[in-house]
């Protein structure tokens, strides 16, 4: 039974017995007594905001009452003699008729149900049906009284928030909803998630119900976006926003996070919802693209380097080698054979240096490429060592050369697993650097120290050095200090050279300071094939 319903009959009962007290005390009739009860009844029946139906066992509607003209915009009179099984929709004419028959077997029991029937303008409503026979009857004792309750906007209701209901636990997304509680530590609880958080998240339910999302939070959660939100939620303002996040295991993932406040029907804020967006994958690729976009402009810079080491590098000695091959063709005649041996000689150190310049071109793009092969061998590096510092000092008179082997009593000076060809590389490069870039002369030192794990090669200059500001970008292909000047260079000598240190699984290091020098440090592994370990 509804409430209005309960209410009404309680009124009536209340009514009834209070006119039949007064009346046995004034000694009125009680004809008299139950006319004026029956009066108050009808009163309360017609202005009731159910619907009060009258109607057989068959259906067959013996009395309506006006409510049913405000709830569903039909005149009572259009419904009386009509059977209420023409009136429901048909999917519920089983139910009704199932409905009747029960109330009428169960006399003083309230049967309830549902139907649907059109209102006025021909829209279906669901009406909350309680059917009633009375125990105590009087000429209409064979009557279902029929109390019917506009439910439509109620199951409308319910089936949002089913389908909402559903969504939510259907969503791909995780969903977290918390308390509008106070922002202060420990801030709002979580009182409901989605499986789809337990998926992304690692977290169970239980393990998340109760406690605050700052479950996700870590190390790399950015603090400035924390207070984003925090400015957003005291406003009660929706917010979108992106974040780090972790999962139980305290791995990290990418999260769009979108936040916004949920209001009861006064307008007071109770809940927030969360929706958190896995975009890991997408914020990978969008650092595969700035990382492309980001290697397309060194790509440029490079070429432009390049381009412009080239003309510089090419041009110069190809004009002594026109230079020389046209003194050569006209006044070759007169010279004598000591000036066409240098002039000759000259021609071939230019032609050299060119092939030089194309053979470390290729390299660094092979090197760019990842076409270059590793080939180790035993070396005797001391050997080695000792016969690159011999070539380097046949070009200079004005620096002084020394080689140092440095070991531990532990240490035994035995043959290296290395790739002779560059290992050269290196040491070619940093040698002729170092005299190169010491035009006043100097002491040049190469270092040799073998250790238990590794060897390093060490190469000292009391030279012009590297000034700060360049030795962030030393080792970028065509890259030249801003104090070389007019000394001849590619700027690619130490980009081979950390090429070849990497393909050794080695490194380089170096310390430098302006008209005091430098000094490069080379490590390499011990490494030995199999067969001799």
């Amino acid at each position: 039974m509804t409430v209005s319903l309960a209410m009404s009959l309680i009124l009536a009962a209340v009514l009834v017995v209070l006119l039949c007290n007064r009346y046995i005390q004034t000694g009125r009739s009680e004809a008299e007594m139950l006319r004026q009860g029956e009066r108050q009844f009808r009163s309360l029946v017609q202005n009731s905001s159910d619907i009060i139906l009258m109607v057989s066992e068959a259906g067959l509607i013996g009395y309506v009452s006006p409510s049913l003209h405000r709830r569903l915009g039909h005149e009572p009179e259009t419904w009386l003699q009509c059977n209420i099984l023409d009136r429901v929709h048909p999917q519920d004419f089983s139910q009704t008729q199932a409905l009747l028959q029960n109330a009428a077997r169960s006399p003083g029991t309230n049967i309830t149900s549902e139907f649907q029937v059109q209102d006025g303008q021909g829209a279906w409503r669901v009406l909350e049906v309680v059917c009633l026979l009375p125990s105590h009857s009087t000429s209409q004792a064979s009557s279902l009284v029929l109390t019917c309750t506009d439910i439509t906007q109620r199951k409308q209701q319910e089936e949002r928030l089913r389908l909402l209901q559903s969504a939510m636990i259907q969503a791909k997304d995780p969903i977290i909803i918390t308390e509008a509680a106070s922002l202060e530590l420990p801030g709002p609880r979580i009182i409901y998630v989605n499986e789809a958080f337990t998926q992304v998240t690692g977290y169970s339910s239980e393990e998340a119900i109760g406690k605050t999302p700052r479950i996700l939070q870590g190390e790399k959660t950015d603090r400035a976006i924390l207070d984003k939100i925090r400015t957003a939620l005291e406003a009660w303002q929706p917010i979108v926003i992106e974040l780090i996040n972790y999962h139980k295991d305290g791995s990290e993932f990418w999260a769009e996070l979108s936040i916004a406040p949920v209001a009861d029907e006064t307008g007071w804020f109770t809940h927030w919802v969360s929706i958190q967006r896995n975009i890991t994958d997408r914020k990978q690729a969008e650092a595969e693209i700035r990382n492309a976009l980001e290697r397309e402009r060194e790509l440029r810079e490079l070429k432009s380097r390049f381009i412009s080491m080239a003309s510089h590098e090419f041009r110069t000695p190809l004009a002594t080698i026109m230079a020389s091959s046209d003194l050569l063709k006209s006044f070759g005649h007169k010279l004598s054979e000591e000036k066409k041996l240098e002039r000759l000689n000259k021609i071939q150190k230019e032609v050299n240096g060119m092939t030089q310049l194309l053979e470390d071109v290729l390299l660094i793009g092979k090197a760019e490429s990842g076409y270059v092969e590793f080939n180790p061998t035993l070396l005797d590096v001391q050997t080695l060592c000792q016969d690159l510092l011999d070539e380097v000092q046949m070009t200079s008179d004005r620096h002084v050369f020394t080689f140092t082997v440095i070991s531990s009593e532990t240490t035994e000076i035995l043959p290296v697993f290395a790739d002779e060809k560059l290992l050269r590389h290196i040491l070619t490069n940093l040698l002729s650097n170092a005299v190169k870039y010491s035009p006043h002369g100097g002491e040049v030192r190469l270092i040799l120290q073998y250790e238990p794990a590794s060897i390093t090669f060490q190469i000292q200059d009391q030279g012009i050095g590297i000034p700060l500001a360049d030795q962030a970008h030393l080792f970028e292909p065509f890259h030249r200090g801003s104090n070389a000047g007019s000394i001849a260079g590619t700027g690619l000598g130490l980009a081979i050279i950390k090429f070849a240190a990497n393909l050794h699984s080695g490194s380089i290091q170096f310390v430098s300071a302006v008209e005091v020098g430098s000094t490069f440090m080379v490590s390499i592994p011990k490494i030995y094939p199999a067969s001799d370990l």
